[in-house]
């Protein structure tokens, strides 16, 4: 059983393809706990170079109601439940920006759904098995949108297990949607990859559902043990993890004069780790910035991370912008400077780069002399960057170009260590 791809606009439309279809194998497997589905999905990391980029989605647990509202087949959940299902394990990575571009991978992922038995699988494979034949190289209109080229490809090496392809139109969205489904006692598992070409990807699906099969067998076995939740308050780099020294912002992304004033890692209660570096004289499109500093925070996840930069936009942008720009930049500024500084309102400086980013500068004086001081944040993914630029002596940071280039210089960089 294939659920819907969350954060995707083909969400209804692909249904039952997604849970439909292979005939029992023969296999005894215990069932297992909800504990060893949630273990079973592919990790990103398993689809290869081309879903590096993709943001993970979920994992999401799918009872029975919400499983039958994205059948192609009307249906109650009701019905899934007299079948014997009992729940779904879902772990998606998408590309939600990137869905009317074409060429595209926008979705890679892995699901499992667990029935009391094998039997009520089997039979609920079988009724999935005669509505995709029902449809096969038909046109279907199904919640708005298009569905044609519904056709089925043999997998071998796999037990009664079935590819299928289709092309689905919705909107301005065009996409190829491949999947392999399978059996394993009571759990139905499937992987899908959906691109916005129609590149031929059976071959890589094929693979993967072969990858998914044996690790639900080994998690089965205990082969699998659960995996620790990340440690919060880490000091150094992670082992293992992505490194975030790399992620920072470098030396060759300045012109000379340029020098590294200090980098280390700190401990920090809130993130897995941080790390920081800070520049001193450096030059940037021919702007030269005293101090210019970048703090990189791994955070527990990417939803924590978006809250945290929501949480750092409202300090900025509200009452308390001037405390959190003087906390924020206080390690770029000299200690006599420090003691007698004053801030003008904060200014939005527009700035697009990441998930999601937001910059604000601001007029420092201190004993009669003027500095420009700019932060900018951004996210990718579960990692938050925040840049801090400081100008010389009556000096200005060109509004936008110069933190623009900045920021975007560190999503680069952290998609680079994310993929490694």
């Amino acid at each position: 059983m294939w659920q819907a791809r969350l954060g995707l606009a083909v969400t209804a439309v692909f249904g039952v393809l997604a849970i439909a279809v292979v005939a029992a194998d023969s296999r005894t497997t215990p069932a297992p706990t909800r504990a060893q589905l949630a273990l079973m999905p592919l990790a990103q990391s398993t689809f290869g170079p081309a879903a590096a980029a993709l943001t993970p989605e979920g994992p999401v647990w799918l009872d029975n109601d919400s499983a039958a509202a994205s059948d192609l087949t009307p249906m109650k959940g009701a019905r899934l439940a007299a079948m014997g299902r009992i729940t779904g394990y879902n772990v998606d990575f998408v590309d939600n920006r990137g869905q009317t571009r074409p060429g595209r991978l926008i979705d890679a992922g892995s699901a499992v759904n667990l029935f009391r038995t094998p039997e009520g699988a089997a039979a609920y494979l079988r009724m999935e098995t005669s509505t995709v034949h029902r449809y096969e190289g038909r046109r279907i209109k199904q919640n708005g949108g298009i569905l044609t080229g519904i056709a089925p490809f043999a997998i071998t090496g796999q037990t009664g297990a079935l590819g299928i392809r289709a092309y689905v139109k919705l909107g301005q969205l065009s996409a190829w949607l491949t999947l392999v489904l399978f059996r394993v006692g009571p759990v139905v598992a499937n992987v899908a990859l959906i691109r916005t070409d129609s590149r031929d990807l059976r071959a890589d699906a094929r693979r993967l559902a072969a990858t998914l099969d044996r690790r639900v067998g080994d998690v089965l076995a205990g082969r699998i043990p659960k995996t620790a939740k990340p440690t919060l308050g880490s000091l150094g780099p992670l082992q293992g993890g992505p490194d975030l020294a790399a992620m920072a912002i470098r030396s060759t992304d300045f012109i000379t004069p340029l020098r590294t004033a200090s980098e280390a890692y700190r401990r920090n209660p809130a993130d897995i780790a941080e790390y920081v570096r800070h520049f001193e004289l450096v030059s940037v499109d021919g702007t030269l910035l005293p101090a210019v500093g970048a703090d990189v925070e791994l955070r527990p996840s990417t939803a924590a991370a978006a809250e945290y930069v929501a949480r750092q936009r409202h300090l900025f942008s509200g009452s308390q912008g001037r405390a959190t720009m003087r906390s924020t930049i206080g390690a770029d500024v000299p200690g006599d400077i420090r003691s007698v500084w004053r801030f003008s309102a904060l200014s939005p400086v527009p700035v697009r780069a990441g998930d999601e980013s937001f910059a604000f500068e601001a007029t420092l004086t201190a004993r009669g002399r003027r500095f420009d001081s700019v932060v900018c944040v951004v996210r990718r993914r579960s990692v938050v960057e925040t840049l801090t630029l400081l100008s010389g002596t009556g000096g200005r940071i060109a509004n936008g170009p110069v933190t623009l280039r900045l920021a975007r210089a560190a999503v680069a960089h952290i998609d680079s260590a994310l993929r490694r």
